[in-house]
This record gives structure tokens, C-alpha cells and sequence, in this order.
């Protein structure tokens, strides 16, 4: 009886640490289940950082910086914006590409992030799948200026000028909407140029001013208050209609040089492997801070027209970009043959 005793209560012993093991894996399953959840209730607990891959001055760092404090308002945290110019962005995208997916650090670009693959080439830093998309934010048309000093008054005139091969245009780095807006310029103009690349719009705009160079296809947050103070001439926006900043500066078509269209999208991105409920979590702040009335004044007061809620979405931002990628691929390929 002894032994038998011994035996059920070893047996008891082993049963009960075994149902111990199967209850601790059970309450850590249910914890890890739970995590999702519990991280976008918590989320943001600090503040975020928002990287602008240009230089302050130019119209994304501009943008950014009005969407800043309405995010903030919303995400009650403070949004904090870092420069980190060069290469066209890509030195920025690869800061954000390769933070840690927690949410604190986000990306603020423009549609260089759709030429990024095929103007640079780079194999560990792709547009698409290197990020998690958040939303679309705005969309803001192209204008060709030059600074006061520089003679021609109308497009006709910059264009006839452009003939001798001796105009210079600035960009904001290789495979920026500056350059872009350049090279589709001169093929539709069938014109060759001499390009001046900067580091970002920011003091490309300065040397234009200063008539240091001169042109350059910039967006109006960037330019508009030069245009206005008379530093520098505006010679056409590239949209179907007038804007309404820029009441006497004539589209494209209206300057005489119907069909050329160009405008600059932006959007917000986070490091691939960042939480879908944190990406939800940004996206939903986005779409509230879009409506704030003071982004949307400061947003009309230089020229940018902010999305819609359904654009301003991971799946949108997605979708525009991949088709974006699709639209430019060809035709930058097509420029840089045409242009060399």
C-alpha cells in the first residue's frame, strides 16, 4: 500500500506541474494575442520624429511643418520634424527604411519617393516595400521661376532664350520633383538645358533669387513669397487652372505651352514591420489633422491642396504609389535618352 501511495501521489505531483506548464502557456498566448491592442491604446506614450529628406526652406519641409502641429494636436504628443537632405531624399528614406518599426520615426515625402528604384537603382531600398504606407497628405502643382534679374518676361521669351544652350536651371537633387519638372521641360520643349543640382529646394530658391541661376520648377509654398515680394518672375504654373495664391501667374497652357501638367504628391510612411494597429492608429490622426482649419489655411495660403479622408489611407498611398512608379518609370527613362 505504501508503494502504491507513493506512486499516485508522484503521479498527482506530475499532473499538477504539467497542468501548471499548459496554464502559463496559455496565459502567455492569451498575453502576446492581446499585445496588439494593448501597444495602439498606449501609442503614442512619447514624441514622434518626422523625417524630411530635404533641407529646410523647400515645399515638403514647408508642408510638413504646418501638418506638424495639427498632428500633434490630435496624437497629443509632440510631432518633431529632422531634416536629413541629400541624394534625392534617399539618404533620408534609408534613416526611416532601417528605424526601428515602433512608430516614433516617420517619413514625409514627396513623389521623389516613386523615382527613387529606377533613378537610383538602389538594391537595399525600395519605395515600396521598405515602408509601411500611412496616408496620402496633399498634392501641389509645379511653377517655372527665375529671379528679378533675369531677362526674359514671358515663357516664349525663357524658351526662345534656351535656344543658344547657355539657360541654366536649378534642381533640388538628383530624381527630386525640381529635376523632374526639368527634364520634362526640356523634352517637351525638345530644348537642352544646363542642370544645377542642390542638396534641396531650400537653396536652390536662394541662388535663383540672387540670380546665381536661372530658372528652376519649384512648388509655390517654396517660391510663392518670392513671386509675391517681386524677387523673383513667374512664367507659368503646371495645372489646368490659375491658383488662386498666384492670381496673375498663367498656366502652362495659357503661357503657350499646352499639356505640360506637373504636380508634386506627398505622402507619410513608417519603417516596414511597424504594427498595423500603429499605422491605423497615424492614419486615423491624419485624416482628423487634414481638417483642421488652420492646416487647411496655412495649406491654401501656399498652394497645396490637401487629400481627401479615403486618400489619406495606407491602401491609397499604396495604390498611388505603385501607379506612380508605373507612370514615371518609362518616361524617365525615355527624358534621360532624349536629354543626353
Amino acid at each position: 500500500m505504501r508503494d502504491n501511495d507513493m506512486t499516485t501521489s508522484f503521479l498527482r505531483a506530475s499532473m499538477t506541474r504539467a497542468f501548471g506548464s499548459l496554464l502559463g502557456l496559455a496565459l502567455v498566448g492569451s498575453t502576446l494575442l492581446g499585445a496588439a491592442p494593448a501597444l495602439a491604446d498606449t501609442y503614442p506614450s512619447r514624441p514622434i520624429t518626422v523625417y524630411v529628406p530635404f533641407p529646410p526652406g523647400g515645399a515638403t519641409d514647408a508642408l510638413m511643418r504646418s501638418l506638424a502641429p495639427a498632428l500633434g494636436k490630435v496624437l497629443r504628443q509632440s510631432v518633431i520634424i529632422e531634416n536629413t537632405g541629400g541624394a534625392g531624399g534617399t539618404i533620408g528614406m534609408s534613416r526611416v527604411a532601417n528605424a526601428n518599426p515602433d512608430g516614433y520615426s516617420l517619413l514625409f515625402n514627396n513623389v521623389a519617393q516613386s523615382v527613387a528604384a529606377t533613378m537610383f537603382g538602389a538594391k537595399n531600398l525600395d519605395p515600396v516595400t521598405s515602408f509601411e504606407p500611412v496616408g496620402m497628405v496633399a498634392f501641389v502643382p509645379m511653377v517655372l521661376v527665375a529671379g528679378s534679374g533675369f531677362a526674359p518676361n514671358t515663357l516664349k521669351e525663357v524658351l526662345a532664350e534656351a535656344k543658344n544652350g547657355k539657360v541654366s536651371i536649378a534642381t533640388s537633387g538628383f530624381g527630386s520633383a525640381t529635376q523632374l519638372c526639368s527634364m520634362l521641360l526640356m523634352n517637351a520643349t525638345h530644348l537642352k538645358m544646363m542642370p544645377v543640382p542642390y542638396k534641396g529646394a531650400g537653396p536652390a530658391i536662394v541662388d535663383v533669387a540672387a540670380n546665381r541661376v536661372d530658372l528652376l520648377c519649384d512648388q509655390p509654398p517654396g517660391t510663392a513669397a518670392f513671386i509675391k515680394d517681386g524677387r523673383m518672375k513667374a512664367y507659368g504654373i503646371a495645372t489646368k487652372q490659375r491658383l488662386s495664391i498666384l492670381p496673375d501667374v498663367p498656366t502652362f497652357a495659357e503661357a503657350g505651352l499646352p499639356g505640360f501638367e506637373v504636380s508634386s504628391w506627398h505622402g507619410l510612411y513608417a519603417p516596414k514591420g511597424t504594427s498595423p494597429a500603429i499605422t491605423a492608429a497615424l492614419s486615423k490622426a491624419l485624416q482628423q489633422a487634414l481638417e483642421d482649419p488652420a492646416l487647411k489655411a496655412s495649406y491654401d495660403m501656399i498652394g497645396a491642396q490637401p487629400v481627401t479622408a479615403a486618400q489619406a489611407t495606407p491602401a491609397a498611398l499604396r495604390d498611388y504609389l505603385q501607379a506612380d512608379i508605373r507612370r514615371w518609370t518609362p518616361l524617365i527613362k525615355d527624358v534621360d535618352k532624349a536629354t543626353n
